[in-house]
């Protein structure tokens, strides 16, 4: 006999079946639809956390003072940081452009790096801010495989000359000026005689010319003592934050009431008011030694100690610069490259490190002394100076 369910039990059944695979698919719905917004919101905060990282990243780059460049394949510039517009000397248009159109000396680094596994580059020259650069290279991606963009990284090794130059002239004074205070002594003794000699009434013109020679190097050993000394004695550069238009015209005053003859000294300042930093001594004394050089040499050619000082800020770059040009008959090709070597001089009353001892004094606070030839006759020697925000 079998058993039969009325229709009406076979329908509440089949509803009861349906609702239920209904509530279960409603509920799993719910739970995945809650994992869902769980995902979205989880995923906007990591994408929010990741472009803040990004904005973070770039921040730092920018304010980086080392160099960063992106190039491709064509060594076609894709991106760059602030301090790399800035040390290539701010070019027009360097988003997209060519690494040869901005440097030609970086494009050819960069070359040979490709080409030579273990090439080291060599230090570059930025030309419109006359800064030595340090260069190095580095594929983009950490895939070997992969050599399509390059990043460039360049560093102003002004700063690390600086403190080179402090820890230089530490060591070089302590050993310098010993044995310029030993050879001071039995100097000052051999001048003192040769002087008292030369009041001797007995004297031949022979022995009167014999003395002269003597007392004019004994005068040019003590110059060059004098100077040793200073350079011994030479302190860390306590910069700061000097008017420049205002200290030269009273450098001018002085100078010209302290020599004879009396040197013709004109001040030009454009724009009239800039700032900058250095030690004060030691910058009248880097000032003072280019003064003196510049009036010598227009006097000895001219007959008139003309002494031109041209101050300005380079355009773009903001970097204030100071130029002291002479009338004389500048620099020989043939020594341009040793001016600024110690002891060397063309001069037979030069100590030889005048020159030598300026470009110390500006390195040691981060500026730079530079020989710059004149067409037309004469020498220019420029302190570019680090940048500084109050100029205007």
């Amino acid at each position: 006999r079998q058993l039969q369910i009325p229709d009406s039990s076979v329908s509440f059944l089949q509803a009861g079946i349906m609702g239920a695979t209904f509530f279960m698919t409603s509920f799993f719905s719910l739970i995945l639809a809650q994992r869902a917004v769980a995902a979205e919101a989880k995923a906007l905060e990591r994408s929010q956390a990741l472009e803040h990282l990004r904005k973070m990243n770039e921040k730092v780059i920018q304010h980086m003072k080392t160099g960063v460049l992106v190039v491709n394949h064509l060594q076609k510039i894709e991106l760059f940081n602030q301090a790399a517009w800035k040390l290539l000397g701010m070019p027009e248009n360097l988003q997209q452009a060519f690494l040869p159109q901005i440097n030609t000396q970086l494009a050819r680094e960069l070359k040979q790096w490709l080409k030579h596994k273990n090439y080291r580059p060599t230090i570059i020259q930025s030309k419109s801010e006359a800064l030595d650069l340090n260069v190095s290279f580095q594929f983009f991606s950490t895939d070997a495989t992969i050599k399509d963009q390059v990043l460039i990284f360049l560093e102003d090794l002004s700063t690390l000359t600086q403190t080179a130059q402090h820890l230089k002239l530490s060591s070089l004074g302590r050993l310098t000026g010993s044995i310029a205070h030993e050879i001071r002594n039995p100097l000052g003794a051999l001048s003192h005689a040769a002087q008292l000699l030369e009041e001797s009434d007995s004297l031949c013109p022979e022995d009167k010319s014999l003395l002269k020679i003597i007392l004019n190097h004994t005068e040019r050993m003590n110059l060059m003592i004098e100077n040793i000394m200073n350079l011994s004695q030479r302190k860390q550069a306590k910069t700061q934050s000097i008017q420049l238009d205002l200290l030269l015209l009273h450098f001018k005053n002085d100078f010209v009431l302290s020599r004879t003859p009396k040197p013709e000294i004109e001040v030009l300042i454009n724009p009239p008011r800039i700032s900058i930093q250095f030690d004060l001594t030691q910058f009248i004394q880097v000032v003072t030694n280019l003064c003196e050089n510049a009036a010598r040499f227009s006097y000895e050619k001219t007959q008139v100690p003309l002494v031109k000082m041209q101050a300005g800020i380079r355009y773009g770059s903001k970097q204030p610069f100071l130029d002291i040009i002479d009338q004389g008959q500048g620099v020989a090709v043939q020594d341009v490259e040793h001016i600024f070597e110690p002891f060397f001089t063309t001069s037979p009353k030069g100590s030889g490190l005048g020159l030598y001892l300026a470009r110390e004094l500006c390195e040691a606070n981060g500026a730079r002394l530079e020989y710059i030839p004149i067409p037309s006759g004469g020498a220019c020697f420029r302190i570019n100076f680090t940048e500084n925000t109050e100029s205007t």
